[in-house]
């Protein structure tokens, strides 16, 4: 076997670690914008690196092994001409690389390879051999990922284009969707009926009042309709239907439907943010009404929202009927800290999208760096980690390093972002460390006071679920323009998508429909020949009613509220004060 052929099947050091590096070079030359893109050259970029310093280890111990090798031939008499003859080949003729040890030895004839196995030390030659085919597994490894990288990196521009392209359509189709929610509304063409344009607005005392009841009736009649398989009533629908159950005569009943929509429009006008979370709900006036299936989801977040104000302790102070009304009007309040493990409980199977509603959730009086650590502490508190024992088993020694820190706050399961942690950390480790003392400090859980009595560390219930929609759009144009895209990229030569296309495109976006559903919408739907990407979206999307994520579905909750109440009970309803945390921040980025 000649050395050219060689050279395609043996590693040789410098060569394969020239290579390495100089792809490194490349990637950190071709930082990419795009998100996805830049996440999969970070993850290549950071296999690159790792397996360099693993190739370096390996190569380390192969030449220290091939040297104990050399000199073992040299001290057997039958093979010491052999390493003669390899140095008089070699570049150095008092000393043989490994590299050119692989190559050259392929030149003799088996009988030398077998002497030289097996009569030089069969421990040495064996590791020897284990290491080199180590480095080859790294170097195909590699080979691998970087020519997915190129591909992906050559291919990135138009699939990005053509998403961006999906995401503009299904933005245009939703907006065509809520309008029609808007124009179809039967709260309006039932007040308009009998229109009483001199009629006086709902008190909106009564007002806020009467949808909380309104709400609260809906949710046990949605649980009876789910129990028996029934789809649950829209709430424009459940409303008329129980405001003209209320009235003895049908007059009285217009009556109230037109003052409770004069009131709802004041306050849409005023800007009232609870005011027009009802109007949304019942597809009045906003530009954005809620659809129906996401309707549904937030009558039981409200009511799981509703038992954390129960656990909420009572403020003894005297306050006037204002206060009362003021805090009425935005749904009512619950603790931070409830609002935090209620959000963990209904989004445990996507930590992505509860850590982006927690951050929406974050009122506006406290600060980024305060909220997002009250959080990681709370998590501490509710695990009921030992902070001072967590930080000492980090790392040896006095300090902790950044990525160890970052590594072992992963498995805390906090609902923060990475990115969110390494803005609110900035400053705070010098030079990639942090002395064990500082972060202890930072992390303390015992300085949990007045977070349970101070206004300033309550929710309430018009931001919770403000957040939970405006993190449901963003999602929803993500999938929608991903579900656009797979079924448009299904199209054959005449635009036509088959069904077994349609059926495969289901399973691999994930849709959770039952595949007779999926066979169904396309059969409901196919022309002779089959359905265009369009006319697919159309059918999913008329199923899913923007809705149906495996992530927005509730948890069992039976038993959240009595587990939540018992544990402050015991832990003498302690819990983390963002004032302590911010002095802690201040202190040591100053």
């Amino acid at each position: 076997m000649g050395c050219q052929a060689s050279r395609e099947e043996i590693p040789f050091n410098k060569r394969y670690l020239d290579k390495w590096l100089e792809i490194t070079r490349t990637l950190q030359a071709l930082k990419p914008r795009s998100k996805d893109l830049y996440q999969l050259h970070s993850q290549i970029q950071s296999s690159v690196e790792q397996e360099l310093l693993t190739y370096k280890e390996l190569e380390s111990k192969k030449d220290k092994t091939f040297k104990k090798i050399i000199q073992l031939m040299e001290e057997n008499e039958n093979l010491s001409s052999y390493v003669n003859a390899l140095k008089l080949k070699s570049n150095d003729s008092t000393e043989i690389a490994s590299e050119e040890f692989d190559e050259l030895s392929l030149e003799f004839n088996n009988t030398a390879r077998e002497k030289l196995y097996y009569e030089s030390g069969e421990e040495e030659i064996i590791l020897y051999n284990a290491l080199t085919i180590s480095t080859y597994k790294i170097n195909q490894h590699l080979l691998k990922s970087f020519s997915n990288w190129k591909f992906f990196s050559a291919k990135f521009p138009r699939l990005q284009k053509n998403e961006e392209s999906a995401v503009v359509i299904v933005k245009k189709l939703k907006e065509f969707e809520e309008q029609s929610l808007l124009d179809i509304n039967e709260l309006i063409k039932k007040a308009k009926q009998k229109e009483q344009k001199n009629a006086k607005p709902l008190d909106l005392v009564y007002t806020f009042k009467f949808l909380e009841k309104l709400m609260d009736d809906k949710f046990g009649e949605d649980q009876k309709f789910i129990a028996e398989g029934k789809m649950p009533r829209d709430l424009s629908e459940f409303l008329i239907e129980k405001t003209f159950a209320r009235y003895d005569t049908e007059d009285l009943g217009y009556k109230f439907l037109n003052q409770l929509v004069s009131a709802l429009h004041n306050l849409y006008k005023m800007s009232q943010v609870y005011g027009i979370l009802f109007c949304r709900l019942l597809n009045l006036y906003h530009e954005k009404p809620i659809p129906y299936r996401l309707a549904i989801y937030i009558t039981q977040a409200r009511v799981y929202f509703q038992q954390l104000k129960q656990l909420k302790p009572a403020d003894e102070t005297p306050g006037s009927p204002l206060k009362g009304f003021l805090e009425d009007s935005y749904g009512g309040e619950s603790l931070l800290s409830d609002v935090i493990e209620l959000v963990e409980l209904l989004f445990k199977e996507d930590h992505i999208c509860g850590a982006k509603i927690l951050e929406k959730c974050r009122p506006s009086n406290i600060e980024e760096g305060e909220y997002f650590l009250y959080i990681i502490c709370n998590k501490f508190y509710s695990a009921n980690i030992d902070i001072d024992d967590w930080v000492e088993n980090l790392e040896f020694g006095d300090t902790v390093h950044y990525s160890t820190f970052i590594k072992k706050l992963k498995k805390i399961d906090a609902f923060v972002d990475e990115e969110m942690i390494i803005k609110i950390l900035d400053g705070v480790f010098t030079n990639n460390t942090i002395k064990k003392s500082d972060l202890c400090d930072l992390l303390d859980t015992e300085k949990y006071i007045d977070g349970y009595t101070n206004p300033r560390y309550f929710i309430n219930k018009a931001s919770f679920v403000n957040a939970i929609i405006s993190v449901y759009d963003e999602i929803w144009i993500d999938k929608g323009a991903k579900i656009y895209t797979g079924f448009k990229s299904r199209e054959d030569k005449n635009g036509l998508i088959s069904e077994r296309a349609f059926i495969e495109a289901c399973f691999e976006l994930e849709l959770s429909i039952p595949r007779y559903e999926i066979e169904n919408l396309y059969r409901e739907a196919a022309a002779e020949d089959g359905i265009t990407g369009d006319v697919a979206y159309s059918q999913v999307v008329k199923r899913l009613q923007y809705g149906a994520f495996n992530v927005f579905k509730m948890p069992d909750f039976e038993n959240f509220a009595n587990d939540t109440k018992e544990r402050k009970t015991m832990m003498g309803d302690i819990r983390p004060s963002l004032s302590s945390i911010s002095l802690s921040l201040s202190r040591l980025t100053v």
